[in-house]
C-alpha cells in the first residue's frame, strides 16, 4: 500500500467516524462541545482543544494501519494522522478563536457601560467608590467640580446644549489632570476629582489649571458658541477610607465658592487659611 493510498484511508475513516454518529449523538455532541468552550479562556486551553480533538479524530485509525505497515513506520504514520487531524479541527480552532474574542469584547463593552460615564466618558460614582477602594491607605486631594449657572443653561438653550456643556467640562478637567487622577460624574452637573497623593500645594495649582482651562474654553452647540465656568471646592484626603468626609468636607468649600461669586477655588476653612501664608501662596 502506497503513502498516498494510507493517507486517503486515514482521511476517509476520520469523515466515516464523524458521518456515523446518527443525528442525536451529534447534537447532544455538538451540544457538549459548546459548553467545553465557552470555557476556555487562554492560548493553553485552545491548544488543548486542537489537540484532544486531532486524538479523538484520528487516534483510532493507528492500530488499523498496524494491520497493513511495518512497525517501523509507525511514526510516519503517526504524523501523517495528527497533520490530518489538524487539518480537521482547524475550522473547530478558527471557530473558538472568534468565539473567545467575542466574548472579549462583549465584557469590555459591558465593563465600559459600568464604569464609564456615556456622556462624559469619566469614571462614574460607583467605579469612582471601587477604584478608590483597592487602595484603602492611599491620600490626595478631592475636587468637587460644579458648572456655575447649569440651569440658566439648559433653560436657555436646551437639555442637548446643557449635555454638550457637560462633556465638553468633563474632557477639560481630564485633560488638566494627571494619569493617576480619578475624574468622576458625580451627578448632574458635578464632578469629583481625586488628585492621587498630591499635598495641597499641587491640589491648588491642579484646581486653579481646572477652573482656567474651563473659562477660556468655548463650547460651540447648535450655532451657538457658550462660555461656561465652574466653582471649585477643595478637602485634603488623609486617607481613603474616610473619603466621604473628605467629599462633604470639598462641597462645603464649593458652597463658599458660590457665595464667594463664583468662578473660583475655595478650600475647607483650615486649608484657606494655610494657603494665605506667603510661602504657600507665591507656590501656588
Amino acid at each position: 500500500m502506497t503513502t498516498i493510498q494510507l493517507f486517503k484511508m486515514r482521511l476517509k475513516f476520520a469523515v466515516w467516524v464523524t458521518i456515523c454518529l446518527d443525528q442525536t449523538g451529534l447534537k447532544l455532541f455538538a451540544y457538549r462541545c459548546w459548553n467545553f468552550s465557552m470555557k476556555i479562556r487562554n492560548w493553553t486551553h485552545v491548544v488543548a482543544w486542537t489537540v484532544g480533538w486531532t486524538t479523538l479524530l484520528i487516534g483510532p485509525a493507528i492500530p488499523l494501519t498496524k494491520m497493513f505497515e511495518p512497525e517501523e513506520r509507525l511514526i510516519d504514520i503517526a504524523i501523517q494522522s495528527a497533520l490530518i487531524g489538524g487539518l480537521l479541527c482547524l475550522p473547530v480552532f478558527g471557530f473558538i478563536c472568534y468565539q473567545s474574542l467575542a466574548l472579549y469584547r462583549t465584557r469590555e463593552a459591558l465593563a465600559d457601560l459600568l464604569n464609564r460615564d456615556r456622556l462624559t466618558n469619566v469614571a462614574t460614582r460607583d467605579y469612582f467608590y471601587t477604584k478608590l477602594a483597592r487602595n484603602p491607605d492611599g491620600y490626595g486631594v478631592s475636587l468637587m467640580v460644579d458648572i456655575d449657572h447649569f440651569k440658566q443653561i439648559n433653560d436657555t438653550y436646551g437639555h442637548l446644549a446643557g449635555d454638550a456643556v457637560i462633556a465638553r467640562v468633563a474632557h477639560l478637567i481630564d485633560s488638566q489632570t494627571r494619569q493617576n487622577d480619578i475624574v468622576c460624574r458625580f451627578g448632574g452637573e458635578e464632578f469629583v476629582v481625586f488628585l492621587t497623593q498630591a499635598n495641597l500645594v499641587e491640589g491648588q495649582v491642579i484646581a486653579e489649571r481646572i477652573r482656567q482651562a474651563i473659562a477660556q474654553d468655548k463650547v460651540n452647540c447648535d450655532m451657538h458658541i457658550l462660555s461656561v465656568t465652574v466653582s471649585i471646592g477643595g478637602a485634603l484626603v488623609e486617607t481613603v477610607r474616610e473619603i466621604d468626609t473628605a467629599i462633604r468636607a470639598a462641597d462645603v468649600a464649593l458652597y463658599r465658592a458660590k457665595k464667594g461669586g463664583r468662578n473660583r477655588v475655595a478650600w475647607e476653612n483650615a486649608l484657606d487659611a494655610q494657603l494665605q501664608e506667603p510661602g504657600l501662596r507665591d507656590a501656588s
